[in-house]
């Protein structure tokens, strides 16, 4: 069976792109077998990650004696109540922070401090993909341990929850990669995605409530990846961009002639549309013209003749009763339909 040809442009595409977009966003994980180098190594620290739950509310009184409870069963040195705001702190529940107020109660993760310095993770991966992946398996292994935490405490001491916990805030401190290591030590830096309070590195923070972590940290190494391999990706672009011309360049010759052809022909249906509506216009204004004049002056009816009847005696000649000529009387029958007010009077009389 004979193999599906492919299209020969398309074929000339792939060649050209695939390799270097490959190259930066989807360098894979090197097997077992591989002496492959890691090309990726940061230093990553999450810190003050909180996941917060809602609960049924208590008011003041019952907060006092649920802290007291909770005081009694935890050491000393991790229980703090401050009688101000009602919240109360456990320490190293679990491993995580805990925070109870009347409506809330939050997990917040907290890094072990090895010579009296926080707990960073060393990341080492082979590509923009494998390095996601283990971000993504760190920030999973947190969130499990902080949602464990939530439900044991409130299972303890019979806290009643609402829904689903939620992210409340995070911070993902970052350093080791280039671009960021080059910042100067005195330097501090208050952004809307991020922030440099430290001598070195920086830390992506949350910009949208219920944001999980990580997720700028992740955006900003794709893209320093896209920037390493710039170059080559505007060179395959450029050569893409002629190939594309050489080969497309008789048929965009032909839909620019047949669209300059289409454009003309509008043109001239505009025009003359636009002569039908000026026309239709004046004839408008002069029947609105002749409209107006005869309501000012409305037509005037004309007086009707009256027909002048004449009389003849039937005994007499023809007798003139008026001095208009024929006005005389033809037959007495007649006499009743005489409208000559001087005939009618002297027809009166003569009868």
């Amino acid at each position: 069976m004979e193999k599906e040809k492919k299209d020969p442009l398309k074929k000339h595409i792939e060649k050209l792109t695939t390799p270097t977009f490959e190259k930066a966003a989807k360098e894979r994980k090197p097997s077992s077998m591989t002496t492959i180098k890691p090309i990726y190594k940061i230093f990553f620290r999450p810190n003050n990650w909180r996941l917060k739950q809602q609960i049924k509310t208590r008011d003041n009184s019952t907060m006092y004696k649920l802290a007291k409870a909770i005081g009694s069963a935890i050491k000393k040195k991790d229980f703090t109540y401050n009688e101000h705001t009602k919240l109360v702190f456990i320490k190293n529940y679990n491993g995580i922070t805990i925070q109870l107020g009347k409506n809330t109660t939050t997990a917040i993760y907290s890094q072990k401090i090895i010579k009296g310095n926080k707990q960073i993770y060393f990341i080492r991966a082979y590509s923009t993909e494998h390095l996601e992946e283990r971000i993504d398996q760190l920030k999973d292994d947190i969130k499990k341990k902080m949602v464990d935490a939530l439900r044991i405490f409130c299972k303890a001491y019979n806290i009643e929850t609402i829904g689903n916990a939620a992210w409340d805030r995070y911070e993902d401190f970052i350093k080791g990669e280039e671009f960021i290591d080059k910042i100067p030590v005195s330097t501090i830096i208050h952004d809307t995605y991020f922030k440099k309070v430290y001598g070195q590195g920086i830390e992506f923070k949350q910009t949208d409530k219920k944001e999980e972590p990580t997720v700028h940290l992740k955006n900003y190494i794709v893209n320093q990846a896209i920037k390493r391999h710039s170059p080559e990706i505007a060179e395959s672009i450029e050569i893409l961009g002629n190939a594309l011309l050489n080969n497309l360049n008789p048929s965009i010759v032909t839909l620019a002639k047949e669209l300059e052809l289409h454009r003309k022909v509008e043109l001239s249906e505009l025009a003359t549309n636009k002569e039908r509506l000026k026309t239709d216009k004046v004839m408008q204004n002069t029947l609105k013209d002749i409209s107006h004049t005869l309501k000012e002056k409305p037509p005037q009816k004309q007086p009707q003749t009256s027909r002048r009847t004449h009389y003849k005696h039937k005994s007499l000649k023809t007798i003139t009763f008026c001095g208009r000529e024929n006005h005389n009387l033809k037959t007495t029958k007649d006499k009743d339909n005489v409208d000559c007010k001087i005939c009618i009077k002297k027809l009166k009389e003569f009868f």
